[in-house]
């Protein structure tokens, strides 16, 4: 298989995971579903960092409208990633931040403590994340809050 035709079935994996969702990304996902989906990908071989030619290759996918994917081969464990990330945030375009993530649902027993669990994840994305989300995704926080809050209200008045 030639190197074209690599390229061509890595474009159509990477788009396929993307439309699946799985990433968690909305951005990732809406932009995944046009077709063709325009890639270009970048790798850096060696183990130091060009922040600049990284930058070039973004601008450069940007203005062409095709979506950049940069792939660090080096990095291999939590410490490489950890390298890795607070040398780009050297760079003003890439920002390290907390992230607030919800753990892993549907409950496993369906304890009181894990549903008020999901009700404080919940209500901490509302309140830190709300500018994140798209379309109706505020509306479905709000009327999942409501209802967890209710179940949680209805197991401790149970108790």
């Amino acid at each position: 298989m030639g190197d074209l035709d690599r390229f061509r079935r890595c474009q159509e994996h990477l788009a396929l995971w993307l439309r699946s969702s799985l990433t968690g990304c909305h951005f990732a996902t809406s932009f995944s579903s046009t077709k063709p989906l325009k890639l270009d990908y970048c790798t850096p071989i060696s183990e130091a960092i060009d922040l600049a030619a990284i930058a070039g290759f973004i601008d450069g996918t940007a203005t062409n409208e095709v979506v950049a994917v940069v792939l660090f081969p080096s990095v291999r464990t939590p410490a490489d990633l950890a390298h890795t990330l607070v040398t780009l945030s050297g760079d003003p375009r890439w920002q390290l931040g907390e992230e607030i993530w919800l753990a892993p649902w549907p409950l496993s027993s369906g304890l009181t403590d894990e549903w008020g669990a999901l009700l404080d994840a919940l209500e901490k994305v509302r309140s830190f994340r709300r500018q994140e989300l798209v379309g109706g995704e505020p509306a479905m926080v709000d009327d999942l809050i409501r209802d967890v809050a209710r179940i949680v209200r209805h197991r401790l008045g149970a108790a």
